[in-house]
């Protein structure tokens, strides 16, 4: 858990292999004069629990461990004990379980297991009434995944459930003391919008139930709190998209709140907005002004708070978009005073992964707080602070005029297909490199990105590839069986396939620029994680060499990159939401000159929770759409990099399609036949890097029979590049930058990860020729 005294580029460069991961989730309760916060840790590929007591005068560490892989674990105070619940994988079972522990001896009492399954258990959620604990949790149950809830009466754990929909899959569970019970909140998926369920169970079962739903919005992510005088409150995220006159798509994200007693739910509106339902405008730093930034704490993340005298709080964690760091934020909130909110004030500032305690003491709130500054101490700290010493924080709203409603749209699939040796092989779109919020500078549930990607984006594959290693955030050995677990969820051959992946953040020292990253995926789960933190794979040769004893296939990207097998590097992303690295630099031609063969790949890279719209798909010719056909087509290279349109292109050099190797005898025969959802600026036939033929159609179709007479013998590289009308849209400034390799340039008009959801360009893979000479 501690930081030596190493400098930027070796935390973020060159970690040492073996090192311990921190989850990105901190949870803290405040009790008796000292603060509990309990997080994940990973050193080794062993997953357990750290458990951090601090008071005035001292602070102390113990590890809760257990025979699995721990995961997201949650704490409350019970009394003069503490009591922590968590998810894990034990062998080839799911598990939720708990552990009670003394306040004073800090000794672990018992540890026991609520329920144990072979399907996914996600995070639970856990709360004490009348010093009985209850712990509510999500678990696949005959194919959906739905929610439980279990109370420890003397010595019996006894399971309830499940309480959510049959059909329907529920996440996020809440849960507070209320009435005769407890309430329990959740979200869930229906007919391609998030709701939110508000529910009593009295322990016998459901007293009520309420949903919360707005057509066009999403509305996640719920939390919830109750008084002393049994009123309960909560919070949730709402999404509403978004985009701007550069042709950026994006989510305006804000946060409600609401009151409910005896079944009646009631909003609670801030008559000073023109949009009352807006408690925290979470715009700051995520929805961009100028600019987009990740940041390692949790930017969609409000949570109510309330103190020992009835007053509620909406707390949530900010990054000011100014503020060029990703390690720095501030813990904003506002106070409803029974009538009215208050002005948005800022708690705390200079740190992120902000966790509160929901129970405010003597006015006084506990946090806990990752602190990136600190090399020789822990980097999870905690502490009290006054809920009076803030200061006010007023927002722009200015600032984002450039945004208008979207509206929630589905983009529909082209549907094309071509016939090859007698087959029909349809074209699917796909994404095979975003990232959510288990990459520590990203947003996004995963379950989030999964729906968007194929509801709102109209994808038919997708691959969630979240970061091996980024400071101080591993991808878990229990992560990646959770996306394993999704990957079999959501892959309904003939409707979409989520490919298990993640990204292998590797740089090498000896290179300039240092970024030798890969997108490594399987076609179903099963498949091993490979880390730069492990030894056997601390290197990209190394990785490589472990992958061909496995299914995997994997694609560098950046502007630059070394091939390293070309068997598993099958392709390169030319082309996401950072740069348009195809046309903004020679790097890939010149790659191609020297004899290496790849396809092309375009993959949005997002960090912003949009796959499919983050400006960059890949087209795949494929005989069906399940993960064993998609993957065969990858393989061979009949692919097409577009720049988030979907435009159709067949390419035929001779009887050789689009990624196949052949010869031709002669003046090879090009065809080449473009359908786009807008006027064609030009197409052109490439061959070796250099154009032989160009058509301006300046209609939404083209058709070219073309042959190169003026070819030589030899071996020779064929593309087809294609414009639609409009700007390029592309991220580098070529005036000051010229031929940058760098991977983002950060004075552009698309900066960081901000990028034209459809942009214009589209590059179909090449066909490599051998030219014979006539005989």
């Amino acid at each position: 858990l501690y930081w030596r005294d190493m400098d930027k580029a070796q935390k973020f460069y060159y970690p040492e292999v073996g090192l311990t991961s921190v989850g990105r989730v901190l949870s803290t309760s405040h009790l008796l004069g000292q603060a509990v916060t309990v997080f994940q840790i990973e050193r080794g590929r062993k997953s357990g629990i750290m458990v951090l007591f601090e008071n005035d005068d001292e602070r102390y560490l113990t590890l809760l461990d257990s025979p699995g892989n721990s995961y997201q674990p949650r704490v409350i105070s019970n009394n003069d004990k503490i009591l922590v619940a968590w998810n894990e994988k034990e062998g080839n079972l799911w598990k939720i379980k708990t552990a009670a522990i003394d306040l004073c001896t800090r000794a672990v009492e018992t540890v026991e297991t609520i329920a144990a399954s072979q399907d996914l258990c996600l995070a639970p959620a856990v709360v004490s009434k009348n010093g009985e604990p209850w712990v509510a949790w999500s678990a696949l149950v005959d194919g959906n995944l739905r929610i439980h809830l279990a109370r420890k009466r003397g010595n019996i754990w006894r399971v309830f459930g499940p309480l959510s929909r049959p059909g329907v899959d529920a996440f996020r569970p809440g849960i507070a003391e209320y009435e005769a019970g407890v309430a329990v909140t959740w979200d869930q998926y229906v007919d391609g919008r998030y709701e939110i369920v508000l529910a009593a169970h009295d322990g016998d079962g459901l007293a009520q139930q309420n949903v919360l739903a707005q057509d066009n919005e999403r509305w996640f992510c719920p939390r919830v709190v109750s008084s002393s005088d049994n009123c309960g409150y909560i919070t949730w995220v709402v999404l509403r998209e978004v985009e701007d006159d550069l042709g950026i798509t994006d989510h305006f994200p804000f946060a409600m709140a609401a009151s409910f007693r005896g079944g009646k739910v009631k909003f609670l509106l801030d008559s000073a907005n023109t949009d009352g339902r807006i408690v925290a405008d979470l715009r700051e730093g995520l929805l961009a002004s100028k600019t987009y930034l990740g940041y390692h704490g949790l930017r969609r993340n409000p949570f109510p708070g309330v103190s020992d005298s009835g007053d509620l709080f909406c707390l949530w964690e900010t990054r000011i978009e100014d503020q060029d760091t990703n390690v720095s934020g501030c813990l904003m909130g506002r106070k409803w005073d029974g009538a009215e909110w208050g002005r948005p004030a800022k708690f705390h500032s200079g740190r992120y992964g902000y966790a509160v305690d929901t129970k405010i003491q003597d006015n006084r709130l506990g946090i806990a707080y990752f602190n990136w500054e600190r090399k020789e101490c822990a980097v999870v700290e905690s502490e009290r602070i006054s809920v009076d010493d803030c200061s006010s924080y007023t927002i722009d709203d200015s600032k984002w005029n450039r945004w208008y409603d979207r509206g929630y749209k589905s983009e529909d699939t082209s549907g094309y297909s071509i016939t090859l040796d007698n087959e029909e092989h349809n074209l699917y779109w796909i994404d095979l490199h975003c990232h959510s919020n288990l990459s520590p500078d990203a947003e996004g549930e995963v379950d989030e990105i999964i729906h968007y990607a194929r509801d709102i984006a109209g994808l038919d594959a997708l691959c969630v590839s979240d970061n091996d290693y980024y400071p101080h955030k591993a991808l878990t050995v229990v992560e990646w069986e959770m996306l394993q677990e999704f990957s079999s969820h959501y892959t309904e051959e003939g409707r979409f396939v989520l490919f298990p992946g993640w990204e292998f953040t590797y740089h090498g020292r000896d290179r300039e620029p240092n970024y030798n990253h890969r997108i490594v995926f399987y076609p179903r789960s099963g498949g091993k994680l490979y880390r730069r933190i492990d030894a056997r794979t601390s290197s990209d040769v190394k990785l490589l060499h472990e992958l061909k004893k496995t299914d995997a296939i994997c694609f560098p990207h950046h502007c630059s990159y070394e091939i390293i097998d070309s068997e598993r590097d099958f392709a390169v992303e030319i082309c996401s939401s950072w740069r348009v690295c195809m046309e903004e630099t020679d790097f890939i031609i010149e790659t191609l000159k020297k004899g290496d063969r790849f396809g092309f790949i375009g993959s949005s890279d997002t960090h912003r929770s949009v796959p499919g719209l983050g400006g960059a798909l890949t087209g795949v010719y494929a005989r069906d759409l399940t993960p064993e056909s998609l993957l065969e087509a990858l393989k061979k290279r009949r692919i097409i990099a577009t720049q988030g349109s979907k435009i159709y292109i067949d390419f035929r050099v001779g009887d050789n399609f689009i990624g196949s190797e052949g010869s031709v005898t002669g003046s090879p025969r090009i065809f080449v036949k473009v359908i786009a959802p807008g006027s064609i600026e030009f197409v052109e036939i490439v061959r070796d890097g250099e154009t032989i033929h160009r058509e301006n159609p300046e209609t939404d179709t083209c058709q070219i029979l073309y042959s190169d007479n003026d070819v030589t013998a030899g071996d020779h590289f064929y593309f087809v590049r294609v414009k639609l009308t409009g700007g390029p849209s592309l991220s580098g400034c070529q005036q000051q930058n010229g031929n940058s390799l760098v991977p983002q340039i950060p004075d552009s008009e698309y900066p960081h990860n901000l990028a034209r959801a459809k942009g214009p360009f589209a590059w179909t893979s090449p066909v490599w020729i051998k030219i014979k000479e006539t005989e």
